[in-house]
Order: structure tokens, then C-alpha cells, then sequence
């Protein structure tokens, strides 16, 4: 992306945030408390990932409920002081997992992000923390601890790219959890109705057929509490993408969301009681939900 629409999308994305702090609708002012309580203490702090795609994609009034903040000089055990009441367990990457009336809170150390730890990227800062993503649509951070006025820091790698492109594509490819990785793509691919890059499509064809089925949906199970999309689901959408390479392993895929698109891609009955996609986001009350 030319340097000049780059700046321009991160000048989008400033606005978004900083508006996004401005509302003080009464059904977020939780989660601004715990922010702004981040922000107070020492050493910088940045917003990472998907809160920070879900504002640039929806604006500055979603109110989203997963939210990652990555630290680097606060010690987690004054974290766990301030927050002990909400604190349920310790995540993956060495850091805490926060619920706040319905917010939910990983927050972490730059120095635990598992790519610098496995010396996949380097050097560890900050400006690199976005080359650590699987994924491009989340490879993009944003400074916390600004007040108001000043001037925020962004660092991406890819992330407006795929904005603009409506595409997804790896970004960063080690990663511990292959199958979670597999299942994350189609879902976000589907929910955000973006089309798939080459490179990614490759990687979710070759997993899926060495995981198998039963092994997606075992991590929806383990990762999510429950079943977001059913077995016939990602049996079509991994029919999509294998029919789609085999056409041209250069091109991009796009996901089956209607039952016509389906037809083509799948060879059995197809069905049609269940969406092939997540409802879009839509407000009602000053709420944002699924």
C-alpha cells in the first residue's frame, strides 16, 4: 500500500479510537474504567488485534467484548492487585484473563508473545508485535497510554492491506496451533465475508485433510465453549476452497454463502436450515450484537 493511504487509513483508525474513548455510553463505561486503569500504570501499553479490526471495520460505537492489551514494563502482579476480583485464569502467552461485567480482558507481556519467545520475529518491540499475528486482518497495534491531544502510535503489518482488500492472508505462519488457526480463518472469513489468499488456502487445505474433521470440531469445543458452526458447515467450506485451488492455486477463495454457490461447491444434499455465515453485528438499543 502506497505510504501516503497508509497514513491515511491509520489517521482513520486514530479517529476511531479516539472517539471510541470519547463515548461514554453508559453500557461500555466499564470497560473505558478498566482501560483508562491500564493506562495509569507505568510503561506503555498497546490495544492489539481484533479490537482494533472490529473498529476500523464497524466504527467507533462497537462495543466490542474481547479485548487484548499487550504491556511491556507493568509488572502482572500489580494487574492482578487492581483486578483481582476479575481475574479467572492465566492464558497461554504467560499473561491474564480478565471478565468485567461481560468484557473479556487478555493482557500480556510483549516479551511472552509466543513468535518473539520462539525467535520467530525479532527484535521484540512493540513495532514488530504486528508481524506476530497468524493472520493480516489482526496484525495491527495501537498505543493505550495517550491522553487526549497526543499523538498515537500504530504499527501494522499488512492489517490495512487487508482492509482493503477484503482479504485474508497468513501473515505470520509458525504457530503452536494449527488446527485452531484452520478453524479461526474460516470463521473470520465468513463472519467478515472477506475472500481468502492463496497462501492461506493452501495452508487451511493441507491441515484440515492431516486433522481432520473431528479435530476442528473438538477445537471449537475447547476453544470457544461450544459449537459455532456445525460439521456440515466447514464440510462445504472445505469443499469450496479444495474445488477453488484445484482450479488455480494462485487465486483468491471466497467461502459459499448462499445455497445456488453451494450447490456447485458440495456434491451432497445441501442444507439449508442453518447459516453459512455469522448474522452481521447490528445495534439496537446502543448495544452491539451477534
Amino acid at each position: 500500500m502506497p505510504k501516503l493511504k497508509l497514513e491515511k487509513q491509520k489517521a482513520v483508525l486514530r479517529d476511531r479510537i479516539g472517539r471510541f474513548f470519547a463515548n461514554k455510553a453508559r453500557e461500555r463505561l466499564r470497560l473505558l474504567e478498566a482501560l483508562n486503569t491500564l493506562k495509569g500504570f507505568a510503561g506503555p501499553a498497546f490495544l492489539f488485534g481484533g479490537v482494533l479490526r472490529d473498529l476500523m471495520l464497524y466504527g467507533p460505537s462497537l462495543a466490542p467484548r474481547d479485548v487484548d492489551v499487550v504491556v511491556s514494563t507493568i509488572d502482572l502482579k500489580d494487574v492482578t492487585a487492581v483486578f483481582s476480583e476479575n481475574l479467572t485464569h492465566t492464558n497461554r502467552f504467560g499473561g491474564l484473563h480478565l471478565r468485567i461485567e461481560g468484557w473479556h480482558f487478555d493482557i500480556w507481556p510483549l516479551s511472552r508473545t509466543w513468535a518473539f519467545c520462539e525467535k520467530f520475529v525479532v527484535p521484540i518491540t512493540f513495532e514488530s508485535l504486528p508481524k506476530t499475528t497468524f493472520l493480516n486482518i489482526e496484525a495491527v497495534a495501537a498505543r493505550l497510554d495517550v491522553e487526549n491531544g497526543q499523538y498515537r502510535e500504530i504499527f501494522s503489518h499488512g492489517f490495512f492491506e487487508s482492509i482493503s482488500s477484503r482479504t485474508i492472508e497468513i501473515n505470520s505462519e509458525p504457530n503452536p496451533y494449527p488446527a485452531l488457526c484452520v478453524l479461526r480463518s474460516l470463521m473470520m472469513a465468513a463472519r467478515l465475508e472477506f475472500a481468502i489468499g492463496p497462501k492461506l488456502a493452501d495452508y487451511i487445505l493441507t491441515y484440515s485433510k492431516e486433522l481432520g474433521l473431528e479435530a476442528l470440531m473438538q477445537t471449537q469445543w475447547e476453544h470457544y465453549g461450544r459449537v459455532v458452526y456445525q460439521r456440515h458447515h466447514l464440510k462445504l467450506w472445505l469443499a469450496a476452497v479444495a474445488k477453488q485451488l484445484a482450479t488455480s492455486n494462485r487465486r483468491r477463495v471466497k467461502l459459499p454463502t448462499h445455497n445456488r454457490q453451494l450447490a456447485f461447491f458440495y456434491d451432497g444434499d445441501v442444507p439449508t436450515h442453518l447459516p453459512l455465515r455469522a448474522p452481521r453485528k447490528r445495534k439496537l438499543r446502543g448495544l452491539a450484537w451477534r
